[in-house]
């Protein structure tokens, strides 16, 4: 465990503030590579569990707030593209569980708040196009 701020390489868990290549759990907050649990901020790599907030790639359950790439359940806010369950707030693609608020496309379940594409159920409440069960 450790909190570098800038430039470092760490395989374990860490709170990173920025330009980290971390390949477990740690709470980066910007330019970091994390193929495990963290809570990124920013420009972030993360295969695994993390509640990132922007720029992140994300395969599994985290919250990212802002562009990130997640397949798997999380709650980002905007910019992500989740294959999963997730509730994203904005800019999201979500395949899964999710209850999104506008201008999504949401075939399943899911939560997301605005411009998400959700191929699941889902509770959008207005300007979204859903394929399946949901409560526009």
């Amino acid at each position: 465990s450790c909190v570098p701020q800038s430039n470092v390489d760490i395989p374990l868990s860490c709170v990173p503030q920025s330009n980290v290549d971390i390949p477990l759990s740690c709470v980066p907050q910007s330019n970091v590579y994390i193929p495990l649990s963290c809570v990124p901020q920013s420009n972030v790599y993360i295969p695994l569990s993390c509640v990132p907030q922007s720029n992140v790639d994300i395969p599994l359950s985290c919250v990212p707030q802002s562009n990130v790439d997640i397949p798997l359940s999380c709650v980002p806010q905007s910019n992500v593209d989740i294959p999963l369950s997730c509730v994203p707030q904005s800019n999201v693609d979500i395949p899964l569980s999710c209850v999104p608020q506008s201008n999504v496309d949401i075939p399943l379940s899911c939560v997301p708040q605005s411009n998400v594409d959700i191929p699941l159920s889902c509770v959008p409440q207005s300007n979204v196009h859903i394929p399946l069960s949901c409560v526009p």
